[in-house]
């Protein structure tokens, strides 16, 4: 009588492990010393660390992070990457709107950021189609910045997006 609970039991304590062992398999693509310039990002087991910030895997996002966590978030594709330049874009041709608090950039400034921002739609086009997995980090005082990674053709992207500064969006590649 308590065979087929049994067997139920083991049956979904297996298929658990097995998911588990998925997700930490497919993170392990992932995993090694990434590089852009002069700035390199170290993806292992434990977590990420860029610099002297060292950010723990956790399961899920938490309400308030203690410290530095990475996680498993939602995933991003293309036309999402070209909206958050659009905004960058139209912040820079705005700069006293209430949605853009830091409008000091000069003339020089601004026209710089535009260039960057071209260079980094460029940088789209050659990205594959379709949605992509994504690796978050939230810190204790992010304040309403958020940056992400995911992996596409062999290259670690970061996005940084910061909600008052939109002008201030970065993608940024790095290689193995």
């Amino acid at each position: 009588m308590h065979r087929p609970l049994l067997r139920t039991f083991g049956a979904l304590l297996g298929l658990s492990l097995a998911a588990v062992a998925h997700a930490q398999g497919s993170k392990t693509a992932w995993h090694g010393q990434w590089s852009s310039g002069d700035l390199s990002v170290q993806i292992g087991a434990q977590g990420i660390k860029q610099g002297a910030d060292s950010c723990q895997w956790v399961a899920a996002k938490p309400a308030k992070p203690a410290g530095c966590v990475a996680y498993d978030d939602l995933p991003v594709a293309k036309d999402q990457l070209s909206r958050l330049f659009d905004d960058a874009e139209q912040a820079l041709k705005e700069p006293s709107s209430k949605k853009n608090q830091n409008p000091g950039l000069s003339p020089e400034a601004r026209q710089q950021r535009r260039a960057e921002i071209q260079r980094q739609r460029q940088l789209l086009k050659g990205m594959s189609a379709g949605e992509l997995p994504t690796v978050a980090i939230a810190r204790a005082a992010a304040g309403d910045c958020s940056v992400y990674y995911f992996l596409d053709r062999a290259s670690l992207y970061q996005v940084t997006d910061c909600l008052s500064q939109p002008q201030a969006a970065q993608l940024r590649v790095f290689k193995k």
